[in-house]
């Protein structure tokens, strides 16, 4: 049975900021001597990529996406159902995808991207499986009123506990609304609500508290 992990939580911020993008983030500690960092504009940071995106299908702008990462050799000391140690293992991750944008107008963006992965051990067959990351979103600007709304999944495997090198598939779901209110050419107001769930995909059970 897999081990789930709920962290779910949401948050409403309200903010005057001067000439914000849209979804912006105020960075809530700076380090004293430090400089802050400006906030990201996802926004613009869309339409910039839906330009750049090397097919043109229609309304459509496709990139498409191709990766090799994470490749390791692993000694992570895990034992098999014997509780014999198992031996090191060679490891990668592969995947191929396309991220994908449609102009509704010169006001609204659509987004998509589909990148799924594969993580190959060598001898390991259990932890051979399929993740990969998905989501949609929409980033619209009317006048005064700005508004971005994305909904995303990814599946991830990494090392989760701090005392183990163990490595443990990881599902993250992920729910935004931003929305940016201009009052003035200087002055906007923005508000934002997240809610984001983990859980473990391993097939063993592990300690909620610990992950």
């Amino acid at each position: 049975m897999k081990s789930r992990i709920g962290i779910t939580g949401a948050m409403v911020l309200a903010s005057l900021a001067v000439a914000p993008p849209l979804l912006a983030q105020y960075s809530a500690y700076t380090t004293p001597g430090s400089l802050s960092q400006l906030p990201e504009d996802r926004k613009a940071g869309v339409a910039q990529a839906a330009e750049k995106a090397r097919w043109r299908l229609g309304p459509f702008r496709i990139e498409p996406w191709i990766g090799v990462r994470d490749m390791a050799w692993v000694d992570d000391g895990q034992l098999d159902a014997e509780g014999r140690p198992l031996d090191a293992d060679l490891t990668t991750t592969v995947g191929a995808g396309a991220r994908a944008y449609v102009r509704n107008g010169s006001r609204v963006t659509w987004a998509f991207h589909f990148l799924p992965e594969y993580v190959y051990w060598q001898k390991r067959d259990n932890q051979r499986r399929a993740l990969g990351r998905y989501g949609a979103g929409i980033f619209a600007d009317f006048n005064r009123l700005g508004i971005e709304i994305t909904a995303s999944r990814r599946d991830d495997e990494g090392i989760a506990l701090a005392e183990s090198f163990v490595r443990i598939p990881t599902r993250s779901d992920e729910a935004l609304v931003g929305l940016e209110l201009k009052l003035t050419g200087a002055l906007s107001l923005y508000a934002g609500g997240r809610e984001s769930r983990v859980r473990s995909l391993a097939d063993e059970n592990v300690d909620d508290g610990r992950l």
